[in-house]
């Protein structure tokens, strides 16, 4: 049961992380190219790669 969990979780991360990162560029969400923060494109990038992680780790054999 914890798999699918952190199986969702990681979904979760890897839709969020990229459309944030998709309406950042259309110009709907603040998104900086430069400089740190949270609006930086390195952060949501980072979490959708974090959800990647999460989502295939918690698959194992499926």
């Amino acid at each position: 049961m914890n798999r699918v969990i952190f199986e969702r979780v990681g979904m979760l991360f890897i839709v969020s992380g990229i459309g944030y990162v998709v309406l950042g560029l259309l110009g709907a969400v603040p998104l900086e190219l430069t400089g740190s923060g949270l609006t930086n494109i390195r952060t949501p990038s980072g979490v959708a790669v974090v959800g990647c992680l999460i989502a295939a780790f918690s698959t194992k054999d499926r």
